[in-house]
């Protein structure tokens, strides 16, 4: 008796391990490639945050050596507690005075590091026409603004000219500024200043003030980043020709390269008579500003007294009854000059206030991810000469 082979039924399916098995494996793998992805996102926030500031800044230092809109370009950057950690493009001296091109904030995956920019904090970095070197940066703060030497010249013959001129007794330093102060009568203001031995340096109007009681008039200009010559004799010339007129030119050092006039006022007392004198307040917006004062008045025979943290630099007699003082600001806020003096008189004064340069090495701007490890970081460099570097 013969019996047929029995035949085993085939499976057609997978066991339960087998569909647990392949489940874990393909969970894995899309862990993994959405740790990947997310890392990669990561990373890619961070270098290209580090790249458009790179070009921000190389955009700035092509527009200020292209002279762009006649003025400096910088960048500015804000590690703001109050909004978004930002950086800005600007023209001008300063973002504080400047015009804003372009503003941008910084991804939420990318911060600061307060070590480069300390929470709270910002800074400029502006470069120089033409050079394209870094002019200007809020890394270090002022240079200290420094009266280097002073001439003067009193016309009290009576005789009448349409100019008055005074000379230097020394050279002056390239990159140092004249601020020129006049006073004379009313209806021949001052039409412009210049330097017949430096004819490169630009002398621009600051401030100025009229008594229309006694016809007092005093005014202010000023030559930044002046021309290194020697001993300039500023000349400025008059709408008329007018009498007993003065002028006082005064060499300082530390100021910005451009953009330097800051903030003016001015004050006068009309057929009042006052012993104590003030240019009017107006308000700074850096640290470490020069503030110029121009005092004159109507009866002579007082000499006047700087007041507290400020320092004489022209007195042209008690006959001209004509003074310049100066002084340094710490930090911004109102400013004025003030004087006293022996008698009182009509008085027509003005003040114009002076940026400082600042110093500068070298300015970092660090990022980093603050929810990543220490390795997901990077380093934008400006060097002094203006190159960028990440």
């Amino acid at each position: 008796m013969s019996h047929a082979a029995r035949r085993i039924p085939r499976r057609n399916g997978f066991t339960l391990i087998e569909l647990l098995i392949v489940v874990a494996i393909t969970v894995i793998v899309g862990v993994v490639a959405i740790v990947d992805i997310s890392q990669r996102r990561v990373d890619t926030d961070l270098t290209s945050t580090a790249q458009e500031i790179a070009t921000t800044l190389r955009q700035a230092q092509s527009d200020s050596m292209a002279v762009e809109g006649g003025t400096t370009w910088g960048v500015h950057f804000a590690n703001s507690t109050a909004t978004a950690p930002f950086y800005a493009l600007f023209s001008g001296a300063s973002y504080a005075t400047g015009t804003v091109e372009g503003y941008y904030r910084l991804p939420s995956t990318v911060a600061y590091r307060s070590s480069s920019l300390p929470p709270g904090s910002s800074m400029d970095v502006v470069f120089s026409p033409v050079s394209g070197a870094v002019s200007g940066s809020g890394v270090g703060g002022p240079v200290p603004i420094s009266l280097i030497q002073t001439a003067s010249y009193a016309e009290q013959s009576g005789a009448s000219y349409s100019n008055i001129a005074a000379q230097f007794g020394s050279s002056v330093a390239t990159g140092d500024a004249i601020v020129v102060a006049i006073e004379h009568g009313a209806g021949y203001n001052v039409t412009g200043c210049s330097d017949a031995n430096n004819p490169t340096s630009t002398y621009l109007f600051a401030d100025s003030v009229e008594n229309t009681y006694d016809g007092l008039v005093t005014e202010i200009w000023y030559a930044p980043n002046v021309a290194g010559g020697v001993n300039p004799a500023v000349t400025c010339q008059f709408g008329g020709a007018d009498s007993y007129d003065d002028i006082a030119i005064q060499e300082f050092s530390g100021f910005a390269a451009s953009g330097s006039l800051d903030a003016t006022s001015t004050y006068d007392t009309e057929s009042t008579v006052s012993s104590l004198w003030t240019t009017g307040t107006s308000t700074t917006s850096g640290n470490g500003e020069l503030l110029f004062g121009a005092f004159q008045g109507n009866n002579g025979g007082y000499s006047l007294t700087p007041g507290s943290g400020f320092t004489k630099a022209v007195d042209n007699g008690a006959a001209a009854n004509f003074t310049t003082i100066y002084g340094t600001q710490s930090s911004a806020g109102p400013a004025s000059v003030a004087a006293t003096s022996g008698g009182s008189t009509e008085q027509a004064n003005a003040m114009a206030t002076f940026t400082a340069a600042t110093t500068f090495s070298a300015a970092t701007i660090g990022l980093y991810m603050p929810n990543e490890s220490a390795a997901f970081s990077s380093t934008i460099t400006v060097s002094p000469a203006g190159g960028v570097s990440y």
